[in-house]
């Protein structure tokens, strides 16, 4: 954060040059790349550096890879596992989930990430799509390893990319099993029942699209969470008369848990002042972007009042986060359950999550306030 704040000395876009890029710092900014895709594109990567430096990566039906109107119409099929309906049946019985998790804590201290983030979310995610038992607890451990194959090799990048390898290969053989089995729920039925132009997909696009939703549908909540939990205590808050709603917008502006994403520009652009050429890389840097102080008085201060919160920690544009409303969920969740019952306190050391994508706790051990 410190180093973007430096960078921001520079201009809202300023040049990376080890990668031949432009990292976005600025909310206006931002807003721009991510709302106009026919200039800034996903359909490239959107990693640092671009995979497909030559044309677009047509190969594969995705909804990260892909630019409107197909990612419109996959979207669009997609969305029939998110409706209010079903998400609303999700709330019943997680804030007293969380309270319970949470008054275990207070009773025998012990490590938040690992005892209720992890858990909460994988829970909810699981409900959500209907899987559970075994099946749900793999795809939770191999989720794991996918997000924190860096975490696991610090610094030594060979290391880190194998441990994600043998992690994604492990992930597509269970997924493949079941889209073989047929095997029932949400889950697998999402895969084969989507329709794109009238025709399903393939078997390597429905995995793929699978692969998506295991990768980001728990891991980035569960470290919204362990963000949450770590600024409510480090903060002083006064849980008393705390707005729900509102503590959890700033909560999700103050945590911020995707570090990044990338954008391939498609036809000669101005952004904040910089000439963009065709095939230059934009990075928008959502931690800097949620502390812009054109935009957020006092960026570095929780505000639990601040209105309006045009935070961007879901994206925004046709990209914006699917299940923003989970882990919204899941936020208010742990807000209430945290106004309304328990007291904690850290112990030891938090230890952060060593990632270039994700931001959050590795481990955050807690025990009853005194």
């Amino acid at each position: 954060m410190a180093l973007l704040e430096q960078l921001r000395r520079s201009g809202s876009v300023v040049h990376i040059p080890d990668d031949a890029a432009w990292a976005v710092l600025g909310h206006a900014e931002a807003v721009e790349v991510l709302t106009h895709p026919e200039t800034y594109s996903s359909a490239w990567g959107t990693g640092v550096r671009s995979k497909h430096d030559g044309a677009p990566s047509p190969e594969l039906l995705s909804l990260n890879l892909s630019d409107p109107p197909l990612h419109t119409a996959l979207r669009r099929a997609v969305a029939q596992v998110f409706t209010p309906a079903r998400l609303s049946q999700l709330t019943e019985g997680l804030t007293q989930r969380v309270r319970e998790a949470l008054s275990s804590l207070q009773e025998r201290g012990g490590d938040f990430v690992t005892e209720v983030a992890q858990p909460v979310a994988l829970g909810t995610f699981g409900e959500w799509l209907s899987l559970e038992g075994r099946e749900l607890q793999e795809l939770g451990h191999l989720s794991r390893r996918l997000a924190r194959a860096e975490d696991l090799h610090p610094g030594e990048h060979a290391q880190a990319y194998e441990e994600w390898r043998s992690a994604d290969e492990a992930v597509q053989a269970v997924l493949r099993e079941g889209l073989r089995q047929g095997r029932s729920g949400i889950f697998w039925e999402l895969a084969r029942e989507v329709r794109l132009n009238g025709a399903p997909l393939e078997e390597r696009d429905a995995l793929y699209l699978l692969r998506l939703i295991v990768q980001t549908g728990h891991e980035t909540t569960a470290h919204a969470l362990s963000g949450a939990l770590h600024a409510l205590l480090t903060q002083a808050v006064e849980f008393e008369g705390l707005d729900t709603l509102t503590a959890t917008e700033e909560l999700l502006r103050w945590t911020t848990p995707i570090i990044r994403f990338g954008r391939r520009v498609t036809h000669p652009a101005s952004l904040g002042g910089v000439a963009l050429a065709p095939g230059t890389r934009v990075i928008v840097f959502f931690s800097a972007v949620n502390r812009d102080p054109a935009v957020f008085p006092e960026p570095d201060r929780l505000v639990f009042g601040r209105r309006p919160n045009p935070h961007l920690a879901f994206g925004a544009g046709p990209h914006t986060c699917m299940g923003a409303v989970l882990a919204r969920m899941q936020l208010r969740a742990l807000v209430e359950a945290l106004r309304e019952g328990p007291r904690l306190r850290l112990v030891g050391e938090p230890r952060r999550l060593i990632s270039a994508v994700t931001s959050g706790f590795a481990s955050l051990p807690v025990t009853g306030r005194e």
